[in-house]
């Protein structure tokens, strides 16, 4: 087993900002033994638990991907970082090498996005062409108006509509740390409501009760949406391929 170096991409985090790391799960899995290294006994377990050795992969993969990316931002091996988990199953860390680190993951097929933050943050990632259907769940949460709104666009156009929707509510709930309810809260339906044609807009960029600013970030095959608690002063993504090779490469895209 190689020795892998850990600390090629030393990150920190300012205030007002927020990190976008984009990584796609296949690239990685020719490491899965080096990166079930990482893991802790509980983890593994966890992977074990997975039907298909492609989710087990996928997890291991996802999981100590995490730990990489979080070391950057702690100055200490991935292994050595230690989750805690809040009432609703939310992961956070504790540490006393910066003054605050909050995280949020998501993965969808192959696709994993980790965004980091000083503050409350929430993402959400679904493949395009996954085949889930959220048009009965989804419409349930509109008022007549927007129902007819909808059914005015193709059935790609009101998938894609749909899937963006979700990705807000999902991003959101995430950032309050709460996940999903039912039935669901009031605020979850003023979102969907209120804010219906800025978040299907191709460039939206909306604030919800001046606290919450949603993102939205352009993956090729994907729709991805960002939750961070205002004000926002620079959205920095970080793209593949950083982790394992030497040297390490990422595009870093700052807006």
């Amino acid at each position: 087993m190689k020795e892998l170096n850990f600390f090629k991409c030393k990150q920190v985090i300012e205030n007002n900002n927020i990190h976008i790391w984009l990584i796609n799960l296949e690239i990685y899995k020719k490491e899965i033994n080096n990166l079930k290294a990482i893991l802790n006994s509980d983890e593994l377990s966890k992977s074990e638990a997975f039907y298909y050795r492609s989710d087990q992969e996928r997890f291991i993969v996802g999981r100590a991907i995490l730990r990489i990316v979080l070391s950057y931002y702690l100055d200490i091996l991935p292994k050595d970082i230690v989750f805690y988990y809040n009432h609703y199953g939310k992961p956070y860390i504790l540490t006393n090498t910066i003054d605050s680190l909050e995280f949020n993951i998501t993965h969808s097929n192959e696709m994993l996005a980790i965004a980091i933050a000083n503050r409350s943050v929430g993402i959400d990632i679904e493949y395009m062409y996954c085949g889930r259907n959220l048009e009965e769940y989804m419409e349930s949460l509109f008022t007549t108006y927007l129902q007819k709104d909808l059914r005015m666009n193709t059935s790609e156009e009101k998938q894609k509509i749909l899937l963006r929707l979700w990705t807000v509510l999902e991003s959101y709930v995430k950032a309050t740390g709460k996940g999903i309810r039912y039935p669901l809260s009031t605020d979850i339906r003023n979102i969907v409501n209120q804010h219906t044609k800025n978040l299907i807009n191709s460039n939206f960029e909306i604030s919800i009760d001046t606290c919450f600013l949603f993102k939205k970030i352009e993956i090729k095959d994907y729709i991805c949406t960002c939750c961070i608690l205002e004000p926002l002063d620079k959205f920095i993504i970080f793209r593949d391929e950083f982790i394992l090779e030497l040297p390490y490469y990422f595009e870093k895209i700052v807006r």
